[in-house]
């Protein structure tokens, strides 16, 4: 592939890049079937109708592309049902936790079907985290399970986790966090101290062209394919990583949005938990906020990340060590 070539919105470059990457590096690439290229081909031209039609509505681009990625994984590997059979509740209602023990055992020697296999083991793991969190120990057993395991003791008495919920309403703690971070919050007001040395004008203006296809494809590669996806939209970076496709697609959506100069109202939106850190939680700032966001921000906010510290570094502001 050309070093340097950039997607900049043209999806005439996406079907060059299709039949450049079919014809030229098949052979090297032995993990993708055609018939998976023909499919993934057909949804980059049926994107390119969308993306013309709604070019002003990035938005309507965004849901044809997640929607494209549902439909893919539907149509060849299906849905996952959450329907419980009552004749596996009943049938092992009674058991043990040795008993689900050696049961699974006999189930995956036998190849027994999936669905069992995948209740029993749910089932056994469910019994065993109840019992490791309702077991304690006596103060009169200290010293027996310290001689006996001591990295264990402390894992289960001295470094014990516990959960404490939030006791406070939504409307609590929504107003509590929009205050944290309104502009008029005093932790989002600083005056610079007048012994700060002043910076220098920048030798290097900051280059505001929007990411390439290469530099899109280096920032993906560096995301963790453990990393969970949002429950918003429950697309992996797993699918970028594996599919050049998808990796031009959400380029031509990142150069739009970078050119705009707007976030989609899509990419807005994110999960968050409370994560207890001190006291009890009476206080929405006894709790801390954890934000899961969708993949394709995550990606636009590494490019952009990525470009302010490439300006900071060739001006130098920040103190070099060596």
């Amino acid at each position: 592939m050309r070093k340097g070539l950039e997607y900049s919105g043209t999806i005439d470059l996406l079907i060059h890049f299709f039949f450049l990457f079919k014809f030229s590096f098949a052979t090297r690439v032995a993990n993708y079937k055609l018939s998976m290229f023909s499919e993934v081909y057909d949804c980059i031209v049926e994107f390119q109708h969308t993306y013309m039609k709604f070019e002003k509505h990035i938005n309507s681009a965004i849901r044809v592309m997640n929607n494209s990625i549902y439909n893919y994984f539907k149509e060849n590997y299906g849905t996952v049902k959450s329907h419980i059979d009552k004749e596996l509740v009943q049938k092992y209602r009674e058991y043990s936790t040795h008993s689900l023990k050696e049961a699974l055992k006999r189930l995956k020697r036998a190849a027994a079907p999936l669905t069992e296999i995948r209740y029993v083991s749910k089932l056994l793991r469910s019994k065993l985290s109840h019992k490791s969190a309702s077991s304690s120990i006596s103060t009169d057993d200290y010293d027996k399970h310290i001689s006996k395991n001591f990295w264990g003791f402390v894992e289960r008495v001295v470094d014990k986790p516990f959960r404490i919920l939030p006791s406070f309403s939504r409307d609590i703690c929504t107003g509590y966090f929009q205050r944290l971070f309104s502009p008029d919050s005093p932790i989002r007001q600083f005056s610079i101290p007048s012994w700060f040395p002043s910076l220098a004008q920048p030798t290097v203006s900051f280059i505001c062209e929007p990411p390439s296809y290469e530099k899109v494809t280096r920032v993906i590669r560096r995301m963790k394919a453990s990393g969970s996806p949002c429950l918003l939209d429950q697309i992996s970076a797993i699918c970028f990583k594996r599919c050049p496709f998808l990796r031009a697609v959400i380029t031509i959506i990142l150069c739009k949005v970078w050119r705009s100069g707007n976030i989609p109202h899509n990419w807005k939106k994110a999960c968050t938990i409370l994560v207890h850190k001190k006291s009890n939680g009476n206080e929405p700032s006894n709790l801390r906020p954890t934000t899961l966001e969708t993949v394709p921000l995550k990606i636009f906010t590494s490019c952009l990340r990525d470009s302010i510290f490439s300006f900071l570094t060739q001006n130098k502001p920040i103190e070099q060590k060596y």
